[in-house]
Order: structure tokens, then sequence, then C-alpha cells
């Protein structure tokens, strides 16, 4: 019964969350200029390697009807499809990208309000075709008769010829860049991953877990260390602040319970602290003659973390200097293995978190265990 619960939120969830995804893209954005520059003095990077674009191979439009004036014709971009171009003019293509899309308002269910272009299909079909469809990444080529597949498979129509009886369908490629978008392709795999697996995390079945529970307090203030200047972080160049003081109190004082939540904002040490932790269980283990416990980290395609790492540093450099310290991408995941794209601006400045796009990080990446 509780699976069961667990399992209709996980759908709710992922349901909510593709909605959004399916994000309708302006067809005005076709229509501006300047993706391209004009001299060596107008880049904003030199040293890009690639940049993440969108394709769209055909619009639909609204016939003209007697009467009306042609600039009345409205029209749409309904299909996307993400790829790589690199300096030197070539398409790659690869699993880290966004998979191909349909866009919101052409996929039913919709609202009245949004019903102004014809429906393609529905978000169960959608739905259906992500999950069963394998894109083939060995080429370009091949990659975009995929997608065209795909589209197929989702629509019935056949390499996009689409008809309509009040609508236009023309092949004509739109491309534009792909950094404004942001992906949660990772949390809804996630999701896809769980539904099938059908065993929950502890903390996801506790989060869903509606049963009266008693409240436990957070510490007082004056039970915290009683050294303010409790350094730790960084070899002691910064000290652990409240929120993490509390975190750790909590975990010494629990009798039982296997979850252990650090609220803080982005690189304020949350990771780090996953260290003090383990340190502080590694001592506890040697005094009571117990096996030591072994830390998993568990990241995700597409995380960004920031902090330093230090294969990036240079010998002898100290840790919190401007070199191989800020934005970290985790690129891709293969088992226990995970590579890490350090972005381009590292020893430059630090965009926020949510300015951050694919364009901000290093082609290449440092694979890490």
């Amino acid at each position: 019964m509780k699976n069961t619960l667990i399992g209709n939120w996980l759908k709710y969830y992922r349901n909510s969350l593709a909605d959004g995804e399916l994000s309708d893209i302006s067809p005005d954005v076709c229509e501006k200029k300047g993706h391209f520059v004009g001299s060596k003095s107008d880049l904003s990077n030199e040293n890009l390697k690639s940049i993440n674009i969108l394709i769209s191979p055909f619009y639909i439009s609204t016939k003209v009807a007697h009467g009306k004036n042609k600039g009345e014709i409205k029209k749409n971009f309904p299909f996307w499809i993400e790829v790589k171009l690199t300096h030197e003019g070539t398409i790659i293509v690869d699993e880290s990208l966004r998979k191909p899309w349909i866009c919101r308002s052409f996929l039913e269910p919709i609202s009245i309000a949004s019903g102004i272009w014809p429906i393609l299909s529905t978000m169960d079909s959608y739905d259906s075709a992500l999950e069963n469809h394998r894109f083939d990444y060995k080429s370009f080529d091949n990659y975009w008769e995929s997608a065209a597949k795909f589209f197929e498979k989702i629509t019935g129509y056949r390499n996009y010829k689409v008809v309509f009886d009040e609508f236009n369908a023309k092949h004509e490629v739109c491309i534009i860049k792909s950094d404004k978008l942001i992906s949660a392709q990772n949390i809804l795999n996630t999701y896809a991953d769980l539904q099938k697996s059908g065993a929950f995390p502890l903390l996801l079945s506790s989060i869903l877990d509606f049963t009266p529970k008693s409240i436990r307090k957070i510490p007082a203030d004056n039970l915290l260390f009683a050294e303010p200047g409790h350094y730790e972080q960084f070899s002691n160049q910064f000290p652990l602040n409240n929120s993490q003081r509390k975190s750790l109190l909590v975990y010494e004082q629990q009798t039982n319970g296997n979850i252990l939540a650090v609220n803080d904002p982005p690189g304020t040490g949350k990771t780090t602290l996953l260290q003090s932790i383990l340190a502080n269980e590694l001592v506890k283990s040697v005094l009571n003659g117990a096996r030591p416990p072994r830390l998993v980290e568990a990241p995700a395609a597409g995380d960004i973390y920031f902090g330093h790492y230090e294969a990036y540093k240079g010998k002898g450099t100290p840790i919190g200097a401007k070199i191989g310290y800020g934005w970290f991408k985790v690129v891709k995941v293969e088992g226990e293995d995970y590579y890490l794209a350090r972005n381009t601006e590292m020893n430059k400045g630090h965009k926020p978190k949510e300015q951050l796009n694919s364009t901000d990080f290093e082609t290449e990446s440092m694979p890490r265990r």
C-alpha cells in the first residue's frame, strides 16, 4: 500500500515536471539577428570549443483567410532537436544532450485558452515514445534520422509531413542557441528509474509518508560547539556556520534514523561537511573497534557544484586560491566513475549558478571516482 502511494506521487511529480520540460519557444527567436559575430573582437570567449544549439526542421502556420493581411499569419516551430556545434563548424551528438521534444502547445490534454495550434499527439503517446525509443548517437545523420522516427512514433507523421485543414506546414530549418533552456531530463530519468525499480530510497519514503510523527527540536544555539571559531573547512581557513553545527549536533544526538539534511546556499560547504562527518565516524569506529564506514558519492549528470578540485590546481597552490576553485559540472556518470568539467572562467570570477549554461564549461572532462 505504501509503495503504491509513493509510486502515485512519483507519477504526479514526473508528469508535472514533464509538462514544464516541453517548453514552447517563441517563433520570434528565429527572426532575430546577431547569431554570428562580425569580427574576432566581438567574441565574448575565444576559447569555446563547442556550443549547444537547437534545430527545428519545420514550422506550422495559419492559412491566409480571405480579406486578411499576410501580417496576420502566425507560425510556430513545434519540434526541437539539440546538438553541439564545434568551433570548426561540425555538428556532434552525444547522450548528454537534451532529448528531442514536441512543444507542449501541440499535445493533449491542453486548456481551451492555449488551444490555438493543431494537436499533433497526446502526452501519453509522447511519454511512451520517450521511454521506449533509442536514439542513435553514432553520427549527426544517424541522430537526425532517429529524431525523425521519434517524431513519427509520437504523431504518426513520417518525415515531418504533417497535414491540417486550417494550417500549413513547411520544411524550413530554424537554428538558435540553446543556452536559455535548462533541461530537467536528468530528473525525469531519475523518476523513471525509481518507478521501474519499485524500491524507493529511505529519504523519499520518509518525505511521502504522511503518518503523524513526533517532531524533534533543533538544538538551541547555546548547545552548539563552545568555541565560536571552530575552524574546519578548507584547511582551517573558514569556520563552520550555525546550520552546519546544528546538523552535526543532531547527527550525534540521534539514536536512530539514517537521514541527515543540511540546508544552505551554494558554496557554503555542504559537501565539504560530509568530510567532517566521515572523519568523525572513522574516529568513533577506531575507538569502538568497529568496521569503519564508507562514503559513497552519488552525483547525476548535469549536477553543478561550487568548490575546489585538487586535480585542477598547480603544485603548491594553497586551498582557497582562485586556481582550481569555482563551478564544476558532472557531464557523465559511468558506474562509480563520474566526469567533471570545470568552468571556463575558473580563474577570472564566478557567475551565479542560475546564470550558468552549457557554454560556461569546458568540453574536456576529468574522471573521478
